[in-house]
């Protein structure tokens, strides 16, 4: 009763939601397609990234660094394109073939330009720049870094140019894991770590030089971009581990900032393309996608992120769901046997599948396989993850603690 209860209040929010997103992909593309060129952004962007990373609060918790083809073959090409979400460490169900193993020269090619661009850095820089080459390798990063290939040739732009923007992209993934390490690592190995970010995001500005003239909107998305990224990080790191606060729609907006650095190698690859209306839908698309990739990721990572003390959208649930005033209280209760009967999980995996579904709507006008593919393997592990969760719970061992049904 209480979850049909519920109903109506849970489909105005995701309305809700769905609407300011429209709303919000519309108002910043305004913003960075119609901002004056006078002055050239590029020469802005290295200063503005080395004052976020000086900028960032440190949060003291240290966390290790994570993790030409034929119109033909197309359509066989993407159908079975697997992938992997943010930080999701689950097993395939079904072992399908991935998006990097369709593409497994490409990456290995990627893979190796990027060590190329490390010899000319410090060694104590170069050896944790192949540590994250290295972890790309075994992880679900591998099939974001080629994205841009695939999305290239579903839209044919020549290989060539979608090979420089998978380089960019790729050591824009690695600046954002260094970036992450930094924040997070408070000793001096974190300071350390900030000349590793900038020079990588140099390098993958670079990639971009050749392929747009410097009136180009791909310049004003670029910082845009960025800005969205450094933005929503820097109110992550601000959301601190206090006082239980509800997320507003709006906070659910900034979940998908988390990752608006990939929308510049997909803007790039539109506007190749020759696809530059398209570039509202697909910034909407890929909201849609990080959220539910957030989401999904706070489901299976809620024991790191607790012990991490990060507040994130599951674990705030949690917290209201059990009536407590400060999410500290959390580590006090038994959430295994709690999580293991509540309906919170299937919850939030519902509105995760939601919001893939509204991406998925819109994709399908895109005509571009490769994100038709990505959104459906998302759909396939989003729907594995409520079962894996009881598996988890279901080995965890029984520890006796303050009774989940109390209010602190």
């Amino acid at each position: 009763m209480d979850d049909l209860a519920n109903r109506p209040t849970e489909n105005a929010e995701l309305a809700n939601s769905f609407s300011l997103i429209s709303q919000r992909s519309q108002r910043a593309l305004r913003f960075k397609m119609t901002a004056s060129h006078e002055q050239h952004p590029r020469g802005r962007l290295s200063k503005i990234y080395a004052n976020f990373m000086l900028n960032l609060p440190c949060v003291g918790q240290k966390r290790g660094i994570i993790n030409g083809r034929s119109r033909s073959s197309k359509k066989l090409r993407y159908q079975h394109i697997m992938n992997r979400p943010s930080e999701i460490d689950l097993e395939d169900p079904v072992p399908l073939p991935g998006l990097a193993a369709q593409y497994a020269a490409e990456l290995t090619q990627l893979q190796e330009t990027c060590s190329q661009y490390l010899t000319a850095f410090p060694t104590s820089l170069r050896r944790v720049g192949k540590g994250l080459i290295q972890s790309c390798a075994n992880r679900w990063q591998s099939a974001e870094w080629v994205l841009p290939l695939a999305m290239g040739d579903a839209w044919h732009v020549p290989h060539v140019h979608s090979q420089a923007i998978a380089v960019a992209n790729a050591l824009t993934a690695m600046q954002v894991q260094v970036q992450r390490e930094a924040a997070e690592d408070c000793s001096r190995r974190g300071g350390d770590l900030l000349p590793l970010g900038l020079l990588l995001y140099t390098r993958a500005v670079r990639q971009y030089q050749p392929l747009f003239p410097p009136t180009s909107d791909f310049w004003r998305l670029l910082e845009g971009y960025h800005l969205e990224w450094c933005e929503a990080v820097l109110w992550e790191r601000q959301r601190q581990w206090g006082s239980v606060r509800r997320y507003s729609q709006e906070d659910i907006l900034r979940l998908a900032g988390g990752r608006a650095w990939l929308k510049i190698s997909c803007a790039a690859v539109a506007l190749l393309a020759g696809k530059r209306h398209i570039l509202m839908p697909l910034g909407g698309v890929l909201d849609h996608l990080h959220i539910a990739v957030h989401l999904m990721d706070d489901i299976v990572n809620w024991k790191r992120d607790l012990r991490a003390r990060r507040a994130t959208y599951f674990l705030t649930q949690v917290a209201l769901a059990l009536n407590v005033r400060e999410m500290a209280a959390l580590g006090r209760l038994n959430l295994v046997d709690f999580l293991a009967t509540s309906s919170l999980p299937n919850k939030v995996i519902k509105r995760a599948l939601q919001h893939l579904s509204t991406a998925k709507k819109v994709t399908d006008h895109l005509e571009n396989f490769a994100l038709v593919a990505y959104l459906d393997h998302l759909e396939t592990v989003c729907k594995v993850i409520p079962h894996q969760l009881e598996r988890d719970l279901a080995s965890a061992p029984s520890v006796e603690r303050t009774p989940a049904s109390v209010s602190i």
